[in-house]
């Protein structure tokens, strides 16, 4: 099949790059690429980056071309600490994310739930309210202290894996490890519940972590050359007015000898760097970026006889089609 595949690409020399791009990067890694090899990702489509560079690119850059290094750093500096800031605000308010909003959702479902369920070596096989169909839940050794986590079955949804494909495809705690969390009164394995001190510990750890980190960047932290050569020589005035004998004073000139050639290495080094590859084609600086293109409609679109609608004859016309039908069912009648 991949070498009829092949010839058809071949065939075609539009085609024929792509084919080689595909069969290269694609069909000989297909564990990488293939959703059946990452069961559990929780993510099948690429929107989040996706709508993280629409921001990054419309808001943070105002929708230019930007080249310079300089400013598309600073853009992202800009969009980290706006992220800290919105974490921050989680932190001390809390959400009531998708993910928690469907797992206490599944958790509802499972209190009126009646299956059957066989313990086995490796886990729990529970079988299905609308079909034969049975699916096997097994317990993984993870300790964690995620939030993600149903109170009433003191357990997250790293903890227990299921077959079907609520868990499997969309990585939800789904309603068959809520109905076995729920009926298994051995709560006391748990390897991912947590005491509340300790994720009150934890979540103010972070707080803290983040308002130093933001304290920080909102510092003036860059400091100029002429400032810093103004404190690397008072530091060496008042080191050198230290020195008291004979013996620190030849070791402060051993020490200060090896400076000067590294500073030479150092521009030389600088001065034998090629220059960057510039673009032949000038771009201005306030250029718009190329926007991304939009899906367009596959649906088939009717013709001109077809929208025409119905109109009402008029007067001489109604007059016409009535003498039309008087004329027929005399015709009929003789």
């Amino acid at each position: 099949m991949l070498d009829e595949a092949l010839k058809s690409f071949s065939a075609d020399p539009d085609l024929a790059e792509f084919g080689q791009y595909f069969f290269e990067y694609y069909v000989k890694n297909v564990k990488s690429w293939a959703y059946c090899y990452r069961l559990h990702a929780g993510l099948n489509t690429n929107m989040h980056i996706e709508r993280m560079h629409k921001t990054l690119k419309y808001i943070y850059l105002q929708g230019k071309s930007v080249q310079r290094l300089d400013k598309a750093i600073h853009a992202i500096m800009r969009f980290l600490r706006d992220k800290l800031f919105d974490r921050l605000i989680i932190l001390n308010k809390g959400k009531l994310t998708s993910k928690l909003k469907d797992l206490r959702k599944r958790h509802k479902t499972s209190l009126s739930m009646s299956v059957s369920v066989v313990q086995t070596p490796e886990g729990w096989n529970i079988s299905s309210q609308h079909n034969d169909e049975m699916y096997a839940v097994t317990k993984i050794n993870i300790g964690c202290q995620c939030l993600l986590k149903c109170e009433n079955c003191q357990a997250c949804i790293h903890q227990y894996s299921c077959t079907c494909l609520d868990s499997s495809v969309r990585w939800n705690m789904c309603k068959h490890i809520h109905y076995i969390c729920h009926n298994n009164k051995d709560k006391s394995s748990l390897l991912c519940q947590g005491d509340n001190e300790l994720d009150i510990h934890e979540l103010s750890s972070e707080k803290d972590v983040i308002v130093d980190e933001l304290r920080t960047r909102n510092s003036p932290l860059r400091i100029g050359m002429n400032d810093r050569r103004q404190a690397l020589k008072l530091k060496l005035n008042a080191m050198i007015d230290t020195l008291n004998s004979e013996e620190e004073i030849q070791a402060f000139e051993k020490l200060f000898a090896s400076v000067k050639p590294t500073i030479d290495a150092i521009r030389l080094h600088n001065a034998e760097m090629p220059p960057l590859p510039r673009n032949k084609e000038i771009t201005p600086v306030n250029k718009k970026i190329i926007p991304q293109r939009r899906l367009f409609s596959t649906k088939k679109k009717t013709s001109n006889a077809a929208r025409r609608s119905i109109q009402t004859p008029s007067r001489e016309e109604a007059k016409n089609i009535a003498l039309q039908l008087i004329s027929k069912h005399r015709s009929a009648l003789e």
